[in-house]
C-alpha cells in the first residue's frame, strides 16, 4: 500500500467508523513503512480508535507511539480525541498522564482541550478536579458549561445544575439544546423527588428553552424539546409554548398547539383570542370566541376586551352592539375601567361617537383614562 493511498484512507477516518481489525492493519502498515506522517493524520487514527468499540486503549497506544517516534508534535485536536478514549476507560490514571502531557506541550489553555479534560474528570467520577479546571478557565463556551452541568446531573446534584444554568443564562454564552436537555432532566428529576423548586424551574426552563430556539427560528428543535419534556395535560407548558409562538408572530403554529389541547381552560381561550387580535386577525378572533361560547366556556372581562378590540378593528357597528348586549347579559364579566375603555374605543372606531360618549359619561372613574377628562 503506497503512502499516498494510506494517507487518503487515514483522512477518510474523520467521517467513518471502521472495525478494529481494519484499523490494526493500517497501524501495522504505518509502523512497517517508517514513513513520517503529519499530526492531522495521526489525529485521524487516534480519533478512529477512540470511537471504535471495544478497545479505546488502542488510541492511547497509538498516541504513545506517535510522540515517541515522530518529529511532529500533538496539537489541540489530538488531545480531545485521546481524552475521549481515556474517559471510556472509566479511570483517570491514563487521563492524568495525558493531562501532564497537555501541560508540557503548552496546550492547557486551549478551550477545546480544557473542555475535554473537564469531561474526562467528570466521566470517571472526579468531579472535584472537573470543577477546579472549570473554575480556572479564562474563557468558557457552551460546551464547557454543558460538561460541568452534565457531571452534576449524573451525580444527582440538582441544585448545582440549577446554579450553573442560572450563571450561564446571566452571561454572554447562549444555552443550546444540550444545555436545556441537561437542566430539564435535572428539574424533572427534582420534581419527581418532591422538591417544590423542581416544578417551578421546570416551567421556567421550558419557557427559556422555547425562547432560545424560536428566536433562532429553530422550529423543529423547539417542537422536539416540547415533545420530549412536556407531558399531556401540562396546561402551563402548553400556555408557555403558545405564548412563545405568539411573541414570534407564528400564529398558525400557536393555533396548532391550541387545537391539540383536549381540556382547555379559560386562560388558554383568552390567550388564543388575544393572540388573533394582536396578529390583526379580528375575524379569526371572533370565530374563536363564538366557538368558546358554544363549548360552554364562560368568558370574563379579559375575554371581552379582546373581542371588543376585534370588533373595533373590523369597524362593524352591528357586531359591536351585539357584543355589548352580550356583556350586559353576562354577570361573569366585570365591567371595569379596561373593559369600558375598550367599549369607547370600539364605538369610536365603528363610527358611533354618540354611543362612545354615552359609555364614557356612565363611567364612574373617568380620570384614569388617558386624554379623557370631564
Amino acid at each position: 500500500m503506497c503512502n499516498t493511498h494510506l494517507q487518503k484512507i487515514l483522512l477518510s477516518l474523520k467521517t467513518k467508523t471502521y472495525n478494529i481489525k481494519f484499523l490494526d492493519q493500517i497501524l501495522t502498515q504505518i509502523i512497517t513503512t517508517g514513513f513520517t506522517y503529519s499530526t492531522p493524520t495521526w489525529n485521524c487514527l487516534i480519533r478512529a480508535y477512540s470511537r471504535s468499540p471495544p478497545t479505546p486503549t488502542k488510541a492511547v497506544l497509538v498516541y504513545n507511539y506517535f510522540i515517541k517516534t515522530c518529529s511532529t508534535r500533538p496539537d489541540n485536536y489530538t488531545y480531545p480525541c485521546l481524552l475521549k478514549a481515556c474517559s471510556r476507560l472509566f479511570t483517570d490514571s491514563n487521563g492524568k498522564q495525558v493531562h501532564t502531557h497537555v501541560i508540557k506541550t503548552g496546550l492547557d489553555s486551549d478551550i477545546f482541550v480544557q473542555n475535554a479534560l473537564v469531561h474526562l474528570y467528570g466521566t470517571v467520577g472526579n468531579s472535584t478536579d472537573a470543577c477546579f479546571l472549570f473554575d480556572r478557565m479564562p474563557n468558557r463556551d457552551v460546551a464547557s458549561w454543558n460538561s460541568l452541568m452534565g457531571i452534576y446531573n449524573a451525580n444527582n446534584s440538582f441544585n448545582e445544575v440549577m446554579v450553573l444554568f442560572k450563571k450561564l443564562m446571566c452571561g454572554c454564552v447562549k444555552a443550546d439544546r444540550i444545555s436545556l436537555v441537561i437542566v430539564l432532566s435535572a428539574s424533572a428529576q427534582a420534581q419527581m423527588e418532591g422538591l417544590e423548586y423542581g416544578r417551578l424551574v421546570h416551567g421556567h426552563v421550558i419557557k427559556v428553552g422555547f425562547g432560545c430556539f424560536l428566536e433562532c427560528k429553530e422550529i423543529d428543535e423547539a417542537s422536539k424539546m416540547f415533545d420530549e419534556f412536556v407531558h399531556e395535560g401540562d396546561v402551563v407548558s402548553y400556555t408557555i409554548l403558545i405564548n412563545a409562538y405568539v411573541e414570534m408572530g407564528m400564529i398558525d403554529l400557536a393555533r396548532d398547539v391550541f387545537d391539540e389541547i383536549v381540556d382547555k381552560d379559560r386562560v388558554l381561550w383568552n390567550l388564543m383570542v388575544h393572540a388573533y387580535v394582536k396578529a390583526q386577525c379580528p375575524n379569526e378572533a371572533l370565530d374563536l370566541f363564538e366557538k368558546m361560547d358554544s363549548e360552554g366556556v364562560i368568558p370574563d372581562e379579559n375575554t371581552m376586551v379582546s373581542v371588543l378590540l376585534a370588533c373595533a378593528s373590523l369597524s362593524d357597528l352591528q357586531c359591536a352592539r351585539l357584543v355589548h348586549r352580550f356583556i350586559n347579559r353576562n354577570s361573569n364579566v366585570r365591567q371595569d375601567v379596561f373593559l369600558k375603555t375598550a367599549l369607547i374605543t370600539m364605538y369610536s372606531k365603528c363610527g358611533s361617537v354618540e354611543e362612545a360618549l354615552v359609555t364614557f359619561y356612565k363611567m364612574e372613574y373617568k380620570d384614569v383614562l388617558l386624554g379623557l377628562h370631564d
